[in-house]
Formats: structure tokens, C-alpha cells, sequence
């Protein structure tokens, strides 16, 4: 039987992510090739997980670090098989989005799948009567503008690029595009209303996202993930003990531990093999709400 995946071409926004690295890893186990885009390369984040994982340090998850330089192996060894090409930069900058974009042609086949992980994330206080300080605004622009418009770049260029896509009947699919939100978008905490307004945004765009984009046969979904290990949790990913799990993972309904990368790249291989899931947010969160 012939592999499924094997003409099926990719595109990851932060590939170089918890989230993105998972996804691509899942693509390429798959027989799909892949092009990521990341502010990172490869290179960076493998000699940061050799910095973390060579420190005598009781707080450094030795296994968890183990498990992200084996991915990024699987990466490298990719790269040099021409199964992945890497694209360094932002998707504020259309430039490098549509270099990326014009790099899918070098593997034969049309653009089917993009998968936006990138994001980026920070913790402030609208206001502070202690010292009598708002937040600042450029900090404030900085969150929208890395995870709503870049997202949204995204979503649009590659849409484009989709878009000539052939197909054999009407309803026979263009390409998914995937965008990645976040638990704050719906249930959002102190410190984190430009977080909720920023992945919020994310949600709320993608029924209309959808509904531009079906007269191309070209579907949106985006997942909005819980508590994954991943940097987004405001801690180094190296560094996350058992200890910060536990209180992280109190809550979940169930179960009660953080979401592994691999579940949410297992996600998006569902939402890719479904095409009746169009215009939806799924939450991955295991019945997760934040405290206050």
C-alpha cells in the first residue's frame, strides 16, 4: 500500500518550537516534506539544549532534554536528505514568508498543509497602583503584532499560494491552513488580558478566515492548546521540574499533567485527515481553566 503522505508538502511557522519541531517531526516520520520558517534556527536551539542538558543541575530535565535534541536530529538529518528546507526570519515579513513559499516548488509538489506554531508570549499588568504603572503600549502592539497580524500574514499567503492548487471535482480540497491560539483566548487570567486579546483574535478570525477562503476549497482550523511543554509556559523548557508540573497541571479536569508536543502534532494529522472540519477552534486543553 502506498504511504499516503508521501507527495504531501508542509509548511511550519515556528518549526523550530516545541510545538512546530513535534510537527514537522510527525510530517517527516510520516514521509511528508516539510519547510519551516522560525526566528531560530535549528542550530541555535540544539546548542541551547546542549548548554541545559551538559549542567550538573538538579533543576534541568535531563530526559525532556534528550527528547528535544532527538527531534532536532531527525531535523538536521531531514535538511540534509532535502525533505526540509529552513527559512530564517518572522511572519510579520512577507518577504521571508513568500522565499519560503517559493522554496515548496523545489520539492515537486503543491503546497497541501500550513501550520502556523509561532508566537510569542509575556507576562504584564495592565496596572500597577504599587508604583502607579500601565503597561506600556509598544509592548502591548508587540504581542498583537507577532501573533495576530503575523498570524494573518500567514494565513494569507499561504492561502495565495493554495490557491491554483489542482483539484478533481468540486468538493476535493485546495490545502488546510492551521493557526494556533491558546487557553487565554477563552479563559484568560491576570496578567494576561493582552494575551486573551491576541489569541482571542486568533479564535475569533477563523470562521471568517474559513468563509473567504471556500470558494478556493481551502479549509482553517485553529487548535488552542492548554499547558504544553513548551517555552510558552514563561519558563526555560529545559528547566521545568516536576514540581512546577504539578502545580501547572492542577488545572486540568483531566488528565493531570501537561500536554506533550506530540499530542498536538497528533492533532494536526487529524484535522488534515478529517475534511469535514472546517472553520472550528478545537481546544486541546484537557478541560483546563485558569485561576484567577
Amino acid at each position: 500500500m502506498l504511504n499516503p503522505y508521501r507527495n504531501l508538502v508542509a509548511i511550519v511557522a515556528g518549526s523550530s518550537g516545541g510545538l512546530g519541531t513535534a510537527t514537522s517531526v510527525k510530517l517527516l516520520n510520516m514521509g511528508a516534506k516539510v519547510v519551516g520558517i522560525d526566528v531560530d534556527t535549528v542550530e541555535e536551539r540544539c546548542k541551547k539544549e546542549a548548554q541545559f542538558g551538559a549542567r550538573n543541575n538538579a533543576g534541568v530535565n535531563h530526559k525532556l532534554c534528550s527528547k528535544l535534541m532527538a527531534n532536532d536530529e531527525i531535523i538536521l538529518k531531514a535538511e540534509d536528505d532535502g525533505r526540509f528546507i529552513f527559512h530564517h526570519g518572522s511572519l510579520l515579513s512577507s518577504d521571508i514568508i513568500k522565499t519560503a513559499l517559493e522554496s515548496v516548488k523545489s520539492f515537486g509538489d503543491s503546497l497541501k498543509l500550513a501550520v502556523n506554531c509561532s508566537g510569542y508570549s509575556d507576562r504584564v499588568k495592565v496596572y500597577k497602583s504599587s508604583n502607579d504603572k500601565c503597561v506600556e503600549l509598544e509592548s502591548v502592539n508587540h504581542i498583537l503584532d507577532v501573533n495576530v497580524a503575523g498570524a494573518f500574514n500567514f494565513s494569507r499567503l499561504c492561502s495565495q499560494a493554495m490557491a491554483n492548487n489542482p483539484i478533481t471535482d468540486a468538493n476535493d480540497e485546495r490545502g488546510l491552513i492551521i493557526n494556533t491560539s491558546g487557553i487565554y483566548g477563552k479563559s484568560g487570567s491576570q496578567y494576561q488580558a493582552h494575551m486573551s486579546a491576541a489569541q482571542g483574535a486568533i479564535n475569533s478570525m477563523t470562521l471568517p478566515l474559513s468563509r473567504d477562503l471556500a470558494h478556493c476549497n481551502i479549509r482553517v482550523v485553529t487548535l488552542s492548546p492548554g499547558f504544553f511543554r513548551t517555552n510558552l509556559l514563561f519558563i526555560p523548557i529545559y528547566e521545568l521540574t516536576e514540581k512546577i508540573e504539578s502545580c501547572v497541571d492542577t488545572f486540568n479536569a483531566f488528565p493531570n499533567r501537561l500536554g506533550e508536543p506530540e499530542e498536538f502534532a497528533d492533532c494536526v494529522m487529524s484535522v488534515y485527515d478529517n475534511k469535514m472540519i472546517n472553520g472550528e477552534v478545537i481546544e486541546l486543553s484537557a478541560g483546563c481553566r485558569t485561576p484567577l
